[in-house]
């Protein structure tokens, strides 16, 4: 291992913040980054949903859906939203 974050910059880490948020919000527990990453390709929909919410991402609409479809490749994501790329960058 070439480096190793201190416990100072790994508890302020955004990771980190998204476990916690995830914990607080949604009541969801994971030990290690392992077990988020697990989380996050075996409850895809429930994983990408919950960054949205984290991020507060603004849309048009609503989204409805995570996926219309999974296959890959060609999954669609979050279908008939639209963003405001600008919007989202250029925010504080």
């Amino acid at each position: 291992m070439l480096w190793t974050p201190s416990a100072k910059w790994a508890a302020n880490a955004n990771i980190t913040k998204f476990i916690r948020w995830l914990e607080e919000r949604r009541g969801l527990s994971f030990a290690s980054y392992e077990s988020l990453w697990r989380w996050s390709v075996s409850e895809t929909e429930a994983f990408w949903g919950a960054l949205w919410d984290y991020f507060d991402i603004k849309s048009s609409v609503p989204y409805e859906r995570v996926l219309a479809s999974g296959a890959m490749p060609g999954a669609r994501w979050f279908p008939a939203v639209r963003l405001n790329y600008a919007e989202h960058v250029l925010r504080c």
